[in-house]
């Protein structure tokens, strides 16, 4: 579920990219903490949502809460069609 951000707060996420270009880092993210996605699970700043391929099939729910208007508006799109 994509919860609406009712503070308006613009974040560029210029960096992003690059996260999501580097690999090994986003497997090593995973690695920390894909014990830990079960059931029902929450991600707290998820950006793009480019770290869900790694764990969305996991849990029965993801919920995400991006404090960011327009990162917000790019996981609508993304997600808002998906069941979780």
């Amino acid at each position: 579920m994509i919860k609406k951000n009712k503070t308006k707060i613009y974040y560029p996420g210029w960096e992003l990219k690059f996260f999501d270009n580097s690999e090994n880092f986003r497997n090593y993210q995973f690695q920390l903490f894909k014990n830990f996605i079960k059931g029902n699970t929450a991600e707290i700043g998820p950006g793009n949502g480019m770290n869900l391929r790694f764990y969305f099939s996991k849990p029965k729910r993801i919920d995400l809460y991006e404090p960011s208007n327009n990162l917000y508006k790019t996981l609508k799109k993304k997600f808002s069609k998906k069941k979780k």
